[in-house]
C-alpha cells in the first residue's frame, strides 16, 4: 500500500502537519478520487466541483425565440447547483402558458425537485416581484409560479421582453 504520510521526529503524527504554508505554497493537486475535508466520514467527502457557461432559453409563456442576450453561469459542488441566469428577450409576445427557461446544465434529482431562487427584476419583468421558481423533477426546466402556488403565464408578465436577473439553486441528480 502506497502512502505519504505525515511524520514529526520519526514516529507517525496525526493531523499535526501542513501541506505547505501561508508563503510556500503547492501550485496544483490532481485526485482521482476525492478530498475528504474536515473529517472522514462520507459526508465530508468532496467529489465533484465544476464551473461553467450554459444557454438559458424560454421555453413556455413566450412566442418567439429572438433574444437581446442570454447567459448563464453556474458552480456544482456536490450535487447542489447554484445558477446565475440574465436572459433578455426581443421582440418576442407573451402567451398564456407557464413561463419556463430550458438549456439549465444538470438534471434535477427526482426525490428533491424542488430548489430555490432569488430574482431580481429589471426593466419591469413583473412589477410586484411575487414569482418563485421551482425545478421540475428530473430534467432541466426551472418553473415560474406566484408565491401562492399557481403557475405563473407569460401574460401575466408586464413585459416578457424585460432584463431577468435570476440566481437560485437545486439538487441535481
Amino acid at each position: 500500500n502506497n502512502k505519504i504520510l505525515p511524520m514529526l521526529n520519526a514516529s507517525n503524527a496525526d493531523n499535526v502537519t501542513d501541506l505547505g504554508a501561508s508563503s510556500i505554497r503547492w501550485k496544483d493537486i490532481y485526485l482521482s478520487g476525492g478530498a475528504f475535508l474536515g473529517g472522514t466520514g462520507t459526508a465530508n467527502k468532496l467529489e465533484d466541483y465544476e464551473e461553467g457557461t450554459f444557454t438559458p432559453a424560454y421555453d413556455g409563456g413566450v412566442n418567439g425565440t429572438s433574444y437581446q442576450f442570454q447567459v448563464g453561469e453556474y458552480t456544482k459542488i456536490g450535487n447542489q447547483c447554484y445558477i446565475q441566469i440574465q436572459i433578455k428577450g426581443n421582440g418576442n409576445s407573451a402567451n398564456s402558458s407557464q413561463v419556463r427557461i430550458s438549456g439549465l446544465p444538470f438534471a434535477s434529482d427526482n426525490s428533491s425537485p424542488y430548489g430555490g431562487a432569488v430574482a431580481n427584476y429589471n426593466a419591469g419583468f413583473k412589477d410586484d416581484g411575487d414569482i418563485t421558481f421551482h425545478k421540475g423533477s428530473n430534467d432541466t426546466l426551472l418553473y415560474f409560479y406566484e408565491n401562492d402556488g399557481s403557475s405563473f403565464t407569460g401574460n401575466e408578465a408586464t413585459n416578457i421582453n424585460a432584463s431577468l436577473l435570476l440566481h437560485g439553486f437545486y439538487r441535481t441528480a
